[in-house]
């Protein structure tokens, strides 16, 4: 559940900047869970993106589902998208 909100402050782009790698990613995630929508949110986030871009955000909802690395993993993506 904390994965949707989430990705919705980022697909929103009001506490947070607009960013449809990184709203994909959590979705990503959140859509192994029976107990939400995400995966309709995931495909909706997916046609956002380009091949290349929904690759980054394929790794980096990897990299965010390693134990405690959810703020790591989205801090280096925006360091590495600037």
């Amino acid at each position: 559940m904390a994965q949707t909100h989430l990705a919705q402050l980022y697909m929103d782009g009001q506490q947070a900047p607009q960013n449809w790698e990184i709203v994909y990613a959590p979705f990503n995630l959140a859509a192994n869970d029976a107990t939400t929508n995400a995966a309709i949110s995931i495909v909706l986030a997916a046609e956002q993106l380009s091949a290349r871009d929904l690759a980054e955000a394929e790794r980096l909802s990897k990299d965010i589902a390693r134990p405690n690395n959810l703020k790591r993993a989205i801090e280096a993506y925006l360091r590495l998208s600037i």
